[in-house]
């Protein structure tokens, strides 16, 4: 009896196992360049970061509902960004889309109110302030700050977590 317990058992793991719903991604094309913004002409742009949104989990994991949100979505994570290079357009499930390019725009002089070179306070573990300097803005979720205390190296704080000091 122990037996056809394990065996039903083993049986409904290879089952839900066997019909995992499979993710379906399908390419549609792609474009030399793509913006929902106006890009002006005389003023020179630069590359901020390469290949974005290209791996599979960010493929995947994409809801965006049409192209123009697809766009939308990639081009924001990236502080100063304008407008998608090099892009390969993707559709997932036959209901979502999804980008993948190089990010081109202005260099980012702030994002979500701050900027390089301000002094800010966060929390650190333990619940003690500490001070420093943002030095680089990484994404939409985070920056790269200089701790004061000279001997740390640089880290990496979300936004939510920084306060500003004058």
């Amino acid at each position: 009896m122990e037996g056809l317990v394990v065996i039903i058992i083993l049986a409904l793991i290879l089952f839900l196992f066997l019909n995992k719903k499979k993710i379906v991604v399908k390419r549609i094309g792609s474009t030399n360049m793509i913006s929902n913004r106006n890009v002006e002409s005389n003023y020179k742009y630069i590359l901020l970061k390469s290949y974005v949104g290209g791996t599979d989990k960010e493929i995947q994991n994409s809801k965006s509902k049409s192209i123009e949100e697809a766009v939308d979505s990639l081009v924001k994570q990236t502080p100063g960004g304008e407008f998608l290079k090099n892009v390969k357009v993707y559709q997932i499930d036959n209901t979502y889309f999804a980008v993948e390019g190089d990010v081109w725009g202005t260099e980012s002089i702030s994002f979500r109110g701050f900027s390089i070179g301000q002094k800010i306070a966060w929390p650190n573990i333990r619940g003690a302030i500490k001070f420093g300097t943002i030095i680089g803005l990484k994404d939409d979720k985070s920056c790269i700050v200089q701790s004061n205390a000279d001997s740390e190296e640089p880290i990496e704080l979300e936004y939510k977590n920084l306060t500003l000091v004058n």
